[in-house]
């Protein structure tokens, strides 16, 4: 069986001069995602003789099995009847790595990761009987389907004028019986359980040259867009093939993917809040400020501009970010200042905590200011709560008075005297 990897990086491009924008719609809500990335952690039941845990990918989702999958050699774990799908996982050996044996022409990186129906490949010999081993299809008619689904009108970008350009490679290039490749299919969909995209919604010049290739086989798709729901399905063949053993899975690194704006896209009122919850901080001290970016509507924000730039007194911070259902960070976690982008639903939100330690000399006061900037393409139609700022005085504790031989003689003294008084009293 194939694998398959998608890596995408968000990159604004320059307007155009008239009222529409080109945009684009990588790594954001609603829009094409790389694969391995935006997961979630799942526990899975190792094979024997070892532990095991794995990262689902959300965004890809396994459609379909081949009609001949059946037994060990088709399931996610070593548990009789868990088999194949809808899950998709970062593909792990023993020692958490992709790949395995085998040369590979691309290997996992930041950007994006290998995927298949199962993590635990720690002995993917396909053709082997046993688990954790995968098995071998030979009908043209067997093959696994590996499901994206995006939207782009309901980003306000314009179908007509949508473009990606992908690279992708997969494990095997055809099955053993003919000479089909691997292939992405482009369709629209009512749902993401809809069957597979037909063999006519093929994408040109698709077709994978697997594992003996020199590099990624570069696609581009410039037709085929609608409003609505649509699905890229990645159609992956399972065969032995020479360069030993063969993990299932898949791996596509989407380069661009852009649109142009509708003539207009609809209002989003854009609103921060920044707060630490306390009012005075020490010198060398830490802090914790939450920062919130919420969208009023009534459109969507797409990669709105967050800007948190920290003030001299914070020797260093880090920051994490989180959005709400349907809205989407760019950048998970960072360090020092803010500087990224959001993409909110109508009512989405995108929390910060910004966990800062003040220098040791800082003196005066802790001012502090984020920002939020309107979406590219769309209007902020109230900039007054663009804005958000908190105070902190910085005090430095009182120091503890440190006594001599003569202050001390006299606390004891103190002490004594205390003692004695209240000793009389109670035999009074």
């Amino acid at each position: 069986m194939k694998s398959l990897q998608v890596a995408l990086a968000l990159t604004l491009l320059p307007a155009n001069t008239g009222l529409a924008a080109l945009l684009t719609y990588k790594n954001v809500a609603n829009g094409v995602w790389s694969s391995g990335i935006s997961t979630t952690i799942v526990a899975l039941t190792p094979s024997a003789g070892g532990t095991l845990s794995a990262q689902r990918d959300n965004r890809y989702v396994l459609l379909q099995s081949p009609a001949g999958c059946a037994g060990v050699t088709c399931q996610e774990t070593n548990v009789a009847g868990d088999v194949f799908g809808p899950s998709t996982y970062l593909v792990l050996g023993g020692n958490g790595t992709f790949p395995l044996d085998g040369t590979w022409v691309v290997q996992n990186d930041a950007g994006s990761s290998w995927i298949g129906p199962r993590a635990d490949q720690r002995n993917p010999t396909v053709g082997g009987s046993t688990y954790d081993n995968t098995n071998v299809f030979t009908s043209d008619s067997d093959f696994y389907v590996y499901r994206m689904v995006f939207n782009v009108s309901s980003l306000g970008l314009n179908p007509a004028t949508a473009a990606i350009n992908l690279s992708w490679l997969s494990d095997s290039s055809s099955n053993s019986a003919v000479s089909q490749l691997s292939h992405i299919r482009l369709c629209s969909i009512a749902s993401l359980s809809d069957p597979v995209c037909p063999a006519n919604t093929q994408v040109a010049n698709s077709g994978n040259p697997g594992p003996a290739a020199a590099g990624l086989n570069s696609v581009n798709v410039t037709t085929g867009f609608t409003t609505g729901l649509m699905a890229f399905d990645f159609v992956v063949y399972n065969a032995v093939v020479g360069s030993g053993r063969n993990p299932s899975g898949l791996n596509v690194l989407i380069n661009s993917a852009t649109a142009n704006t509708l003539a207009t896209l609809p209002d989003a009122d854009l609103q921060i809040s920044k707060t630490d919850g306390i009012g005075q901080v020490a010198p060398g001290g830490v802090t914790a400020y939450t920062v919130v970016v919420t969208n009023l509507g009534p459109g969507t924000a797409i990669t709105a501009p967050v800007s948190d730039h920290l003030p001299a007194q914070i020797a260093n911070a880090s920051w994490t970010c989180t959005a709400s259902a349907g809205s989407s960070c760019l950048a998970a976690s960072g360090s020092g200042s803010i500087a990224t982008l959001v993409t909110l639903l109508p009512a989405g939100t995108a929390a910060f905590i910004v966990n800062a330690t003040l220098s040791p000399s800082a003196t005066a006061s802790l001012t502090n200011t984020a920002t939020v900037g309107a979406a590219p393409g769309a209007t902020d139609p109230n900039l007054a709560n663009n804005a958000a700022t908190d105070v902190d005085a910085i005090v430095v504790p009182p120091a503890v008075p440190v006594l001599g031989l003569a202050g001390r003689m006299i606390a004891a003294f103190l002490v004594s005297l205390t003692a004695f008084v209240a000793l009389r009293q109670r035999t009074r």
